[in-house]
């Protein structure tokens, strides 16, 4: 089984959507919660996810999108981050989308980083998994 992990890392207080975004946190976490039911590479243990968000104390200063891609064998990881500010998490409909593009974007860039190193990975099924879960519960 593999393990499908989400890291929030939120730059301070975010008033005018943090119950957007918390809402969106805990659907993410439900449809990692449903795929790590499934074995999708041997190598790889554990996909990670972390949400950069800029806020009012702290702004991480990334390009919003994907970026930030780490694979360990070693420690049988590979992450990925979403990086993104106030005119995302401001407006919700904006964060949804959002959040539904991006979270299908840093899952194609890992499982093409998996394939260039060689590293068996069922990333058609993994894609076609994750694009059910988040029609599913991101609609």
């Amino acid at each position: 089984m593999n393990k499908f992990t989400l890291f929030p890392k939120i730059g301070g207080s975010i008033p005018a959507s943090n119950e957007y975004l918390v809402d969106h946190i805990r659907v993410i976490r439900r449809i990692f919660d449903e795929l790590s039911t499934a074995c999708y590479c041997d190598e790889i243990e554990i996909f990670h996810i972390a949400m950069r968000v800029d806020g009012e104390v702290l702004a991480f200063g990334d390009r919003e999108g994907c970026n930030k891609m780490r694979l360990s064998r070693k420690q049988n990881y590979i992450a990925n981050s979403i990086s993104f500010g106030e005119s995302i998490w401001s407006d919700e409909m904006v964060l949804h989308n959002f959040l539904r593009s991006n979270l299908l974007l840093a899952f194609q860039q890992m499982i093409a980083k998996l394939r260039k190193e060689k590293i068996q990975v069922d990333g058609d099924l993994l894609l076609k998994d994750l694009s059910k879960k988040i029609e599913l519960y991101m609609t």
